[in-house]
């Protein structure tokens, strides 16, 4: 076994992984969100908060992230991909021509080991969430890993990039 430095990108190799929406992710923002109105409504009929706008102002709260969840779902692409070239990363839904991201663009938010919650952030415009989970493509889970991996350490410059496969 030699000691000789292997890139992030070497270790990562290219890996394509299809986007869909995930019927897991809507059953834990609509379980979130009845849970939490349980509790406003146990606090409020507990007597724990006294005043009516006090109440109003938790329903809207509760309200606007519940919103907030649904939209995040409803808006992941229906069909496409997320592509790592092993240099560069590319997002292609079913209906754009793929839009090209550097390396740290994109990071983990959440990693919950058979799911991922990423963060988009393009050079323009605003950013976006993407939900990722291992049932819609267990062959390129573990390389999608590595690429999200080794995409962070490129972006922290511990490696040189040298050119994509993506072209704009």
């Amino acid at each position: 076994m030699g000691s000789a430095a292997t890139s992030p990108a070497q270790l990562a190799p290219a890996v394509r992984f299809p986007l869909a929406r995930s019927g897991w992710l809507l059953t834990a923002i609509l379980a979130l969100a009845a849970c939490s109105l349980a509790v406003m409504c146990g606090a409020w009929s507990a007597g724990q908060m006294p005043r009516l706008l006090q109440a109003l102002g938790f329903l809207v709260l509760w309200s606007a992230g519940l919103v907030a969840g649904l939209i995040l779902w409803w808006k992941h692409p229906v069909k496409g991909w997320l592509e790592w070239s092993g240099v560069e990363w590319a997002l292609q839904d079913a209906t754009d021509p793929p839009r090209i991201y550097s390396t740290g663009s994109i990071s983990v938010a959440l990693d919950l080991q058979a799911a991922f919650l990423l963060r988009v952030r393009p050079m323009s415009g605003g950013g976006f969430w993407l939900w990722l989970e291992r049932k819609h493509a267990p062959s390129a889970w573990r390389p999608l890993r590595r690429a999200i991996k080794a995409s962070a350490r490129i972006s922290r410059g511990s490696a040189v990039s040298n050119g994509g496969r993506f072209s704009a």
